[in-house]
């Protein structure tokens, strides 16, 4: 990967194990810069960590937009949770309601936290979050102007050319399907349960809202900047 993180520089391949690997090598890289975002908005804050410790009150508003691709880079990489997973995916899949996001635990703490999407990693890094949250300001800051990566800064650039390479790279080598974008629990439910998901469909026992995609459409990590 080149250091501007455009992937759609690389060669073309043919092999599908090693186009997913270059997939996850490309979702791994935003992670790494969408980590080194939140470092810089900490250190602009005088070292205030980016979230209150155990708020959770984004998770218990909606869950997650996800591309298939985070989905299935998630349930991969998170195999010693896979039966707390599986239930909670499908919990919130026969719940008639779409939030809170079901692997916001009793405590507030995140049961996929390692593995968080990019809508949750990029919250509050580069995308502006709500007024309700309740992280500390510094002088600097105000509810409706705070602290962020922005898309014409060097790590912004970044940021934003690693996603438009990896999404381009995957149109590509024609994997449409990971271009699919949901709500994570029906994305992880759909792959760690499949033959459950066929079967509530089946029923009619799933909210519309829930089976609701969008593809091809690349997520915007900067969310509410101008």
């Amino acid at each position: 990967m080149s250091n501007n993180g455009n992937v759609a520089e690389l060669p073309r391949i043919t092999d599908p194990i090693e186009a997913m690997l270059r997939f996850y090598l490309g979702l791994r890289t935003l992670w790494d810069y969408l980590d080194e975002g939140q470092r810089e908005v900490e250190r602009f804050n005088s070292g205030r960590p980016i979230c209150v410790e155990r708020c959770g009150l984004c998770c218990q508003r909606i869950a997650p937009v996800v591309s298939k691709l985070e989905a299935a880079y998630m349930v991969g990489r998170l195999q010693h949770l896979s039966s707390q997973i599986r239930e909670a995916s499908l919990s919130w899949v026969k719940a008639l309601s779409s939030a809170p996001c079901p692997f916001l635990m009793e405590d507030k703490g995140c049961l996929v936290h390692d593995s968080r999407p990019l809508n949750c990693r990029s919250y509050g890094v580069t995308s502006v979050p709500e007024e309700w949250c309740p992280r500390p300001l510094t002088g600097h800051e105000t509810p409706n102007g705070r602290m962020l990566v922005g898309r014409d800064t060097p790590l912004g650039q970044k940021i934003e050319g690693a996603m438009a390479g990896l999404w381009r790279f995957m149109w590509a080598f024609e994997r449409h399907d990971l271009t699919e974008i949901g709500p994570l629990p029906m994305m992880v439910a759909e792959i760690v349960a499949p033959a459950d998901v066929r079967h509530l469909r089946a029923e009619n026992a799933i909210d519309a809202k829930k089976l609701q995609r969008a593809v091809g459409v690349m997520p915007n990590l900067f969310r509410g900047q101008s």
